[in-house]
């Protein structure tokens, strides 16, 4: 989980739905990744199955992660996207930080991730259990890596489409068909 310290909003009551819904989980160990000295709700270090880890370094954790769940930040973001490590992004929104809502929802439209709003526990509960149980994380894992997706100035993106998204690319063999 790298949700931020609680500079642009307090997410504490996520952090902790997630350290409960993690604890009734044997295979899973939780890391909440947070930058060093951030401020950690005291209420975190309870919990058995997760643990607090205060680290510049989150990309060698992402490296070994199944899953997981992020704000969606410009560095953030683009850890998970280039590691591809499937997650549901839950963005900030608040005033002063840019638009993490836009980009998260640009890599959900895109099937790189999912996108949940921070007040909607309920559907962060399921978006988990379809990415542990469900089979998700393995489809975001098989789509096209960032770097086989469009590219400024290509001639055909045709041929683009049918390399990221198979569901065009028979779409456009079915048009070709008929023709």
């Amino acid at each position: 989980t790298m949700l931020g310290a609680g500079a642009a909003a307090d997410r504490t009551a996520q952090t902790a739905m997630l350290c409960g819904l993690f604890e009734r989980r044997p295979d899973v160990l939780h890391l909440i990744v947070v930058w060093p000295g951030a401020q950690v709700a005291p209420a975190l270090s309870g919990w058995t199955a997760s643990r607090v880890v205060q680290t510049l370094d989150a990309v060698r954790l992402l490296a070994a992660a199944d899953f997981a769940v992020s704000a969606a930040g410009y560095n953030s973001f683009h850890e998970m996207l280039y590691g591809r490590v499937p997650a549901v992004f839950v963005p900030q929104v608040a005033p002063m930080m840019d638009d993490q809502d836009r980009r998260a929802r640009a890599a959900s439209d895109r099937g790189l991730a999912e996108t949940v709003e921070a007040t909607d526990l309920l559907r962060l509960q399921r978006e988990i259990a379809a990415f542990l149980d469900g089979g998700k994380a393995e489809d975001v894992r098989a789509r096209p890596p960032p770097e086989q997706h469009a590219r400024c100035g290509s001639r055909d993106p045709r041929e683009l489409v049918k390399r990221c998204d198979p569901a065009a690319a028979a779409d456009e063999r079915r048009r070709a068909e008929r023709q």
